[in-house]
């Protein structure tokens, strides 16, 4: 299990409209998913990054899984 937080990819809009749309945070380590079905508690958080920056997510703890680019959190 691990702090697992969801936001939407603001880079699609601006670089690669074909990229995935969400950014999967586990523990700080990111991936980039083209779905993803959450199965537990959420809540959401505002946070601030190391450059001084806010994001907001939605928030979970759980387990992920992958098949290819879908992301399920368990």
């Amino acid at each position: 299990m691990g702090k697992i937080q969801l936001r939407f990819n603001t880079e699609k809009e601006k670089t690669d409209a074909n990229a995935p749309p969400w950014r999967v945070l586990v523990d700080g380590v990111e991936q980039l998913a083209t779905s993803v079905r959450i199965e537990v508690p959420t809540w959401t958080t505002e946070d601030l990054l190391s450059t001084g920056q806010k994001k907001w997510h939605i928030s979970c703890e759980g387990t992920v899984s992958w098949d290819s680019t879908h992301c399920t959190i368990r």
